[in-house]
């Protein structure tokens, strides 16, 4: 999958040397994990929103 888009952030050295150390770990450049890790995270939190919807929706129909 291609990846267009272009993200700048900003961390401390200390966190960055810590993201790279890791990214090494892995055999992945630090972009390619910056990638994954906000992927999953958006992934993750969109999961837990559409939960959180269904609930809700199950709460509602029970109070009726």
């Amino acid at each position: 999958m291609a990846r267009d888009d272009k993200v700048i952030i900003r961390l401390r050295s200390d966190v960055k040397e810590e993201f790279q150390r890791i990214a090494d770990e892995l055999g992945m450049t630090i972009s390619a994990l910056g990638s994954y890790v906000i992927g999953k995270f958006v992934r993750e939190n969109k999961k837990s929103e559409m939960m959180s919807v269904a609930v809700k929706k199950q709460v509602e129909m029970q109070e009726e």
